[in-house]
């Protein structure tokens, strides 16, 4: 299921783009290795780390770990 997301972002202006709510799982690792690295390699942030030779490390991915035994990880890209 796809809908086009309805939020305060609109409101400031931000172009809102697509977003899939469900998504199959046995799927879900190739379409999010193919989206977070074409993303990735696409962001502002990511060309400013290549202009400034930094091409091994990069700042435009976060993964938060669980606190607490049952809670949810985020992945802040």
């Amino acid at each position: 299921m796809v809908s086009q997301t309805q939020n305060a972002g609109q409101a400031s202006g931000i172009e809102m783009a697509w977003m899939a709510r469900w998504a199959e799982v046995d799927k879900l690792e190739s379409i999010l290795c193919d989206c977070l690295f074409k993303g990735i390699k696409a962001s502002r942030m990511r060309k400013g780390e290549e202009n400034r030779k930094l091409t091994k490390l990069t700042d435009t991915v976060r993964l938060h770990l669980l606190r607490k035994e049952g809670e949810d990880f985020k992945l802040e890209v």
